[in-house]
């Protein structure tokens, strides 16, 4: 297989970050790869185990939707400069998709939900009922995963820039994050279905992809403070995600999105605040182990 070594590298990058994980109490832990085709992966507790599942079909997808051959990135926004970042833009963009679908599912794990601890397999079989509960975990797992890309993201950018220094190239490095969140999220089935609100085992798409953004740029905006990141050059970053996503993977789910967002915005808006107010001091979430961790 081609891209047999790049399956080995992923295994042991999220291996290793499971393990560094442990002190969350998601321990014996384990990943792999399911033998499936369609975009797609799943976390859950099997005989007191803890098991992260991406399908191959994940990889074949990201790793095709953005190769040279398929996207050209020079004529983008989001044409970093790979003598500085040590990598093409193909390729970053491809792997902050798979981090934001690793990320999502580790946060799961470390909710370690009675939904998780229903078994594995079911995870893979489950119907579309909906559950408040369910859906508040959808937003946790989407709001520790943006938040943990967020990080890399900071990192990548502290490491090859000298801080605060180079707006043009730190912006790049937004887009191409927001742009991976879009992406991840597209991948799905369920953009194109009108908008739900108390419905079906996931939050609406679109829903999903406002909230991602929001904590993507909100976490960075904290990190740098407002002088650095100002509320324009936010506002800048999103309109050149939705335009460049729109050239590079599907217009025409962009297009509904931005329809979908400008006709239902109160509603999704008051969909985030209602969940967002079942977040406060729910000790068995993700992002609040996450920061309790933080500050001891």
């Amino acid at each position: 297989d081609p891209l047999e070594s790049e399956f080995q590298k992923i295994y042991d990058f999220y291996l290793d970050t499971l393990k560094l994980n442990e002190y969350y109490g998601i321990k014996p832990v384990y990943f792999f790869f399911r033998n499936d085709t369609r975009p797609n992966a799943k976390a859950g507790r099997s005989n007191k185990n803890f098991v992260i599942a991406i399908n191959s079909g994940t990889i074949f997808h990201l790793h095709k939707k953005f190769s040279p051959g398929e996207i050209n990135l020079i004529s983008t926004k989001i044409n970093l400069d790979e003598n500085v970042i040590g990598t093409d833009s193909n390729t970053l963009i491809y792997q902050f998709a798979l981090h934001f679908t690793f990320y999502h599912e580790l946060g799961h794990l470390i909710q370690m939900s009675e939904i998780s601890k229903n078994g594995f397999v079911k995870l893979f079989e489950s119907k579309s009922i909906y559950s408040e509960r369910k859906h508040l975990e959808e937003f946790d797992a989407d709001t520790f995963s943006a938040i943990s890309l967020a990080s890399h993201v900071i990192q990548l950018y502290e490491n090859n820039y000298s801080a605060k220094v180079n707006s043009l190239e730190f912006k790049k490095l937004m887009i191409a994050m927001c742009s991976a969140g879009i992406n991840y999220i597209l991948s799905f089935n369920g953009v194109q279905k009108k908008m739900y609100y108390f419905e079906n085992t996931h939050p609406h798409p679109i829903i999903r992809i406002t909230c991602i953004l929001d904590h993507f740029l909100g976490y960075c905006q904290d990190y740098f403070g407002i002088g650095f990141f100002t509320n324009d050059l936010r506002a800048d970053i999103t309109v050149d995600a939705f335009n460049t996503s729109s050239k590079i993977f599907d217009a025409k789910s962009i297009e509904n999105f931005k329809k979908q967002y400008s006709e239902n915005s109160k509603g999704i808006r008051s969909y985030l605040h209602h969940f967002r107010k079942l977040e406060e001091n729910d000790e068995s979430l993700a992002i609040y182990k996450r920061n309790k961790f933080i500050e001891s």
